[in-house]
């Protein structure tokens, strides 16, 4: 709980903060997330999108505690959730990089206070954030070992059915969605547009049958943002962890490393996967169809929020307007390079 002599200039400070997380009483949340020690700072961490991060200090230790938002109002969320916490504590396990999960003192990952959700990890000291790609070739090759070793860990969730699926629907709907941005917002009715034929190309390509392959369950978002480097790469942000074709994870991996511009980043991590897993892997365009589904589905839902189609808090809007500029924006390339990724890596 908080220090009984914590001065009143403090009280207020951590007030500031958690006003991000519009909670009253932020005496009782140290306490519910079972952190151990007196706080002595509570610090809002910038650049945080799905979720709101803060790095808290006690004079017991320093803590990451973070409040889980829903982004894409999944009505499974919490499942989801859960099913990616087993998951996360298992890779730990496996020896994994990845920080301590704290615990509440009911022993649960996951705290409900204020209806808000939160939960906590053990922060990683002397960490930092890596930079946007393209990283550097050892962090490459790092997350490319870390990632065969996620693969390896053969983690069955108890339920499947609580992951979002990918279909079509997005990119089949475009010329719909278009239509509706010209009656509300004609500034991103003209960003859709510009991309209607790379999204055309998306989803001739998810009607296309795919090669059969077992799905495991793995991070699902290793990209640099979700990177902190401190002696070794350190992967965090595990709530998205779903089941994958391994194939599509490496090649979405090695893209994100490499920020879709430096082979050279792509074939190192995939270089340091192939030789921990033991195994040699093929890249097809095939590999890269669910990356550029997602990010399409994305992308529409920051249009329609950018636009006012569908509603949001003003700072969510905002953050769609400046995501769907950026991703419209590379969607074009990323196409033109899946469609020959074997090429682009020289493989």
């Amino acid at each position: 709980m908080l220090a009984d002599d914590l001065r009143n200039s403090e009280i207020a400070r951590l007030r500031g903060s958690f006003a991000t997380v519009e909670l009253m009483d932020v005496s009782t949340i140290p306490a519910a997330l079972g952190l151990p020690g007196d706080v002595m700072s509570w610090d809002a961490v910038g650049g945080a999108r799905s979720n709101r991060l803060f790095h808290v200090t006690t004079t017991a230790g320093q803590f990451a505690v973070k409040q889980l938002l829903n982004p894409w109002d999944d009505p499974q969320w919490l499942d989801w959730l859960h099913e990616a916490a087993g998951f996360e504590q298992a890779c730990i396990d496996a020896g994994v990089a990845a920080a301590a999960i704290h615990l509440n003192p009911e022993g649960h990952v996951f705290s409900h206070v204020d209806d808000a959700w939160f939960r906590v990890h053990e922060w990683v000291i002397d960490g930092y954030a890596c930079m946007p790609g393209p990283v550097s070739p050892d962090v490459a090759r790092a997350v490319g070992r870390e990632l065969a070793v996620i693969h390896g860990v053969g983690w069955q969730p108890s339920r499947d059915d609580v992951f979002p699926t990918v279909t079509g629907d997005q990119a089949n709907q475009w010329p719909e969605l278009v239509r509706s941005l010209r009656r509300v917002a004609p500034e991103f009715a003209a960003i859709a547009d510009l991309v209607s034929e790379p999204v055309a190309q998306i989803g001739e390509w998810l009607a296309e049958p795919r090669v059969a392959e077992a799905p495991v369950m793995s991070h699902g978002d290793l990209d640099p943002k979700n990177l902190v480097l401190a002696g070794r790469t350190w992967l965090v942000d595990w709530d998205v962890a779903m089941p994958w074709r391994p194939v599509d994870e490496v090649a979405r991996t090695a893209m994100s490393m490499a920020n879709w511009s430096d082979p050279r980043i792509a074939v190192a991590l995939l270089a340091s996967y192939e030789a921990e897993a033991g195994i040699a892997l093929t890249f097809e365009r095939d590999c890269l169809t669910m990356d550029l589904a997602i990010g399409l589905d994305w992308l529409a839902r920051c249009l329609r929020r950018a636009s006012g189609l569908e509603a949001c808090s003003p700072r969510r809007a905002q953050e769609a307007r400046e995501q769907a500029v950026a991703q419209a924006a590379s969607l074009r390339g990323r196409v033109v390079i899946a469609d020959r990724v074997g090429e682009w890596l020289g493989r």
